[in-house]
């Protein structure tokens, strides 16, 4: 000690202390954060959201208008679980971690949200739907990411209606309402899944979103009995395929909508029916809708069948039954010529 200020010797053990910022953080945390005065800053200016925030405000907003609920966990992590569950991550490990099962920064949302649910199952709440928006991390970078899920009762047992747990479908409809609040065109699907989703339950829709039921062997790690439910976004590229609304003035001339029955191979998905039917670029073309499906029936084994909807409506003029006849002819031409369809008689 002198005049000119302190020479401080840190024990070999405090590698977390390498400069002075580090050494006046640590006689804070002595003398006690709670006894330093608060004094709030002068500031006469307007405060305002970052683009992120707004989307993160509206995103947590959809969520909650949907009965999820926000979980803010620690972003520390277990090597071996990360791993589990990333193997191809290299984990950031922390210079003085705090205990052995967090020594390194999270690689995905997904072990915490499972913690979480173990621990609410635990405590004798069973029924959960949960979200959390936060940040991942790897050696070299990091990016921001969403998970959702749900297990348990959508809807508990009363006098009016009986109980119904939480499915396959019910996930798949709030992935698909928070895609399409954010007017993001559904993607085709593909089953190449991580290793931890069930392989007979779960889809991938591009890098966007993968969702499904968690394998039962991941599930049984955390001594869970019931089916547990998730979805990972991909956060960023959310917001970035995100399209603006725009404000539209309401048709001048009626809509005219036919039905078409189609035959096809049981190979093809519908993503592929309605990529045929938009080729065709025919402006009047204002909406496709599948709203029946048969799997078998008076047709071939290898054929099922598929029913949609055709909606036209021009912005100058009502159409007529002659011009919509050949709106069908050419987008049948299309769906024959690229999948092989048959009308169905």
């Amino acid at each position: 000690h002198s005049h000119d200020g302190w020479t401080v010797e840190v024990p070999s053990h405090r590698v977390d202390i390498s400069r002075e910022e580090d050494l006046l953080d640590e006689i804070a945390r002595h003398h006690g954060f709670d006894r330093f005065p608060s004094t709030l800053p002068k500031w006469s200016g307007f405060g305002s959201h970052l683009p992120f925030e707004s989307d993160d405000r509206f995103l947590r907003s959809r969520l909650a208008a949907a009965g999820y609920s926000e979980t803010i966990p620690m972003a520390f992590a277990d090597e071996s679980t990360e791993r589990k569950f990333r193997p191809q991550i290299e984990p950031v490990k922390l210079i003085n971690p705090m205990a052995e099962n967090e020594a390194v920064l999270r690689t995905s949302l997904i072990p915490s949200m499972l913690r979480t649910i173990q621990w609410n199952t635990y405590h004798g709440i069973r029924d959960l739907q949960l979200y959390e928006l936060g940040k991942v991390y790897w050696d070299g970078g990091e990016t921001r990411s969403l998970i959702i899920a749900a297990t348990g009762s959508l809807r508990p047992k009363s006098v009016h209606e009986a109980e119904r747990e939480f499915g396959f479908y019910d996930i798949k409809g709030d992935v698909e309402d928070l895609l399409r609040s954010f007017n993001v065109a559904m993607q085709s699907a593909v089953n190449a899944v991580p290793a931890y989703y069930h392989p007979g339950r779960s889809v991938r829709l591009g890098d966007l979103v993968v969702f499904g039921e968690l394998h039962p062997d991941y599930a049984r790690d955390y001594k869970m009995r019931h089916r547990i439910y998730i979805a990972e976004f991909d956060i960023q590229l959310l917001f970035e395929s995100r399209i603006r609304g725009s404000i539209e003035a309401v048709p001048r001339f009626p809509s005219i909508r036919r039905d078409l029955s189609l035959l096809l191979s049981k190979g093809i998905k519908y993503a592929e029916v309605e990529q045929a039917v938009r080729s065709v670029a025919i402006p009047e073309l204002a909406g496709v809708e599948p709203f029946d499906r048969l799997e078998s029936g008076s047709f071939p084994e290898s054929k099922y069948a598929l029913a949609i909807s055709l909606t036209y409506q021009s912005e100058d003029r009502t159409l007529t039954d002659d011009e919509v006849d050949v709106f069908d002819r050419r987008i049948l031409e299309s769906l024959t010529e690229r999948l092989g369809a048959e009308l169905r008689q």
